[in-house]
Formats: structure tokens, C-alpha cells, sequence
């Protein structure tokens, strides 16, 4: 989650696309290893961002808003399509079920599951993190979304660091810290990438931050990789991933000091 968008972004910044396919290529050994279907779209997603990303003009963030906007607005239309009994839209129900359902529907309602089973069940007080654990006894047999499981239908509960971490760590009252403490990861990144290029430092990051969607803080700074990559990016020297390229540095001319007056004059 760290380094192979890391190798691509480096790649790409310097329009190196064979180092890109190789950073890129260790995602179909983890699909063949551990059969998620996540490894499979995710050089899709790392690729789409920096294509996304890196498009001139002054609409680029419309585009990304799109981006993330477009399998809403396309699903919906295959459904509507499938339920009027349209010729065509036949693929409605699984697009239905694989990302409408998926995408904007079950995360929240594991939420609310989670919001319900912690109103009658004991929390955490953070002792599903592995570490706190050997101080707080963790008072469930199993992993919470194995616990939400076997509480309500759907399966295993994967949910956001909001569900995990607050609701269930410590009450729904919990949710404004747990906040606080997101918003100095944002902090730590963005001190990280400061001086780099915003669209090598966003790929790098583009899926280690997915992780935060689905798991706990924890989770998704250290098996998601975004601790590691926040490292990377402070080490990152900034004249060859700067938000100007070195090789674009060199052809400015000076325009200020004794060296732009010295330019003017001459």
C-alpha cells in the first residue's frame, strides 16, 4: 500500500513508465496470494488519480469530483434502465448489487450497526488495538467486524475509524475526538509533502488513505502503509520531486535579484 504507489509516483513524476508498470505489477502476485479483489483495481485507482490529477486547466478538481461522482450517476442509470425493463440495462442488478450497494449503501449501514450494538453492548475503550490490549482487556471473543457479523446479517462488518474507533472504543461522544486525532494525521502528511509536487504526494498516498475507509486508525496507518509513506515523503528530496520538476527549474530565467537586472540590462 506504501511502496508500490510510492515507485509509481516517483515514475511517473519523471515520465519513467516502465519503472511505473514495475511498481505496478506486484499487485497481481498479492491478488494470486490472497484472491482480493482489491488488488485488482488498485492500480486502476493509483493510475486514474495521477491521470486525474495531472490534467491542465482550471476544472481539474471538477474532474476529480467526477471521478469519484461517476459510478453513482452510471449505476443509477443501469438500474433505472434494468427496472423499466429497458433493452441494454440487463447488467442493472449486478451493478446494483456490486456498486451501488456496496459503495454508498453498506457502509453506512454497518454504521448504524454499529451505532446500534454499542447503545446495549460494552465498549472497547480502544483494547481492539493491538498494543493497548496487553493493558485493557478486550471484552469480545473475536474481531469487532466478526463480532458485527454474528450480530446483524451482511457478513463481515468492515467499517471506518469513525465506527471502530469511537463508537465502538468509547460511544458515539467519542467521535469528535477521534476526529481531533485524524485531523493531526492530515496535519503530519501534509507537513511530510510540504515542497513536493501535490500530485506525486496524493498518488503516493492514494492507497494507503483507501485503508482509512474500511479499518481503524491503526490500521490504516500501519497495515495500510500511510505511516511508511508519511515517512517517504519527508525524505523525498524536494529538487527532484518538487512542484516544479529540476529539469523544468533549469529553463526559467531569472527575474529578480542581480542576476534578473543584470538579464534586463543586457
Amino acid at each position: 500500500f506504501s511502496v508500490g504507489p510510492f515507485v509509481v509516483a516517483s515514475a511517473l513524476h519523471r515520465r519513467r513508465y516502465l519503472p511505473a508498470i514495475a511498481g505496478l505489477a506486484p499487485f497481481a502476485l498479492f491478488y494470486g496470494l490472497m484472491f482480493q479483489k482489491f488488488f485488482v483495481f488498485a492500480p486502476v485507482l493509483v493510475l486514474a488519480m495521477h491521470f486525474l490529477l495531472t490534467r491542465a486547466g482550471p476544472v481539474k478538481n471538477h474532474r476529480l469530483m467526477l471521478f469519484y461522482a461517476a459510478p453513482l450517476f452510471v449505476s443509477a442509470l443501469f438500474v433505472w434502465g434494468w427496472s423499466a425493463g429497458l433493452p441494454g440495462f440487463s447488467a442493472g442488478e449486478q451493478v446494483n448489487g456490486l456498486v451501488l450497494a456496496r459503495m454508498y449503501s453498506v457502509p453506512g449501514q454497518i454504521f448504524a450497526h454499529f451505532a446500534d450494538f454499542f447503545e446495549s453492548h460494552p465498549y472497547t475503550y480502544f483494547s481492539h488495538i493491538s498494543g493497548v490490549n496487553q493493558f485493557i482487556a478486550y471484552p469480545y471473543a473475536q474481531d469487532l467486524p466478526l463480532v458485527m457479523r454474528d450480530a446483524y446479517p451482511g457478513g463481515n462488518q468492515n467499517a471506518n475509524f469513525w465506527a471502530q474507533d469511537a463508537i465502538a472504543g468509547a460511544g458515539i461522544y467519542a467521535i469528535p475526538a477521534i476526529s481531533f486525532v485524524f485531523g493531526l494525521v492530515l496535519v503530519l502528511i501534509n507537513t511530510a509533502a510540504r515542497g513536493l509536487s501535490p500530485v506525486f504526494a496524493i498518488t503516493a498516498l492514494s492507497l494507503g488513505a483507501q485503508r482509512f475507509s474500511d479499518g481503524t486508525l491503526a490500521t490504516g496507518l500501519l497495515s495500510g502503509g500511510v505511516a511508511l509513506s508519511i515517512i517517504f515523503l519527508f525524505f523525498a528530496p524536494r529538487s527532484e520531486f518538487g512542484a516544479v520538476p529540476t529539469r523544468l527549474r533549469r529553463r526559467e530565467k531569472p527575474v529578480a535579484g542581480r542576476e534578473g537586472l543584470a538579464a534586463a540590462a543586457g
